[in-house]
């Protein structure tokens, strides 16, 4: 046990800081994203604060007619939306208990898929949109406030 938490320990230094930092850059480009999408195209980081702010373009230079993030977006969902996408697990080696676990990972998904009533698939365009924003969004979560006790097992 106590080589587990020493293990631990040393990973978790190991890369303390550059998830920190990772993670810092990651959520600075879904904000740029956003920003993006929502129409602002005048911005810059500002190391300092670490934070956007807008900026005032020359007057005397051409600026962009169009902002082109949206028409992207708007083409990608559809992309995805017209897919019939099916997620399937795949096991790390031809081992019994590897394919047997998989096989129970691809059964609970598809038990996921019709718990709810499939009420997720309502979400469907607003995730679509979410992932190609910020490059990956998660279904079926739920909030602590409204878990059920049927939900308790996932949590």
């Amino acid at each position: 046990m106590k080589d587990e938490q020493k293990l631990r320990q040393v990973f978790d230094s190991l890369f303390a800081n550059q998830n920190q930092i990772n993670l810092q850059i990651l959520h600075r480009v879904w904000f740029r994203n956003v920003l993006y999408y929502l129409g602002e195209q005048w911005f810059e980081w500002v190391r300092g604060q670490n934070t956007f702010r807008r900026l005032m373009p020359n007057p005397y230079l051409p600026t962009p007619v169009a902002n082109i993030i949206r028409d992207f977006v708007r083409s990608m969902k559809v992309l995805i939306l017209n897919k019939d996408y099916t997620v399937s697990i795949w096991p790390n080696s031809n081992d019994q208990n590897d394919r047997e676990a998989a096989e129970m990972g691809e059964n609970f998904l598809r038990w996921l898929e019709s718990y709810d009533d499939e009420r997720h698939i309502d979400e469907k365009e607003k995730i679509a949109i979410f992932m190609l924003l910020c490059g990956t969004a998660f279904d079926r979560t739920r909030s602590s406030s409204t878990t059920t006790a049927a939900d308790q097992g996932f949590r």
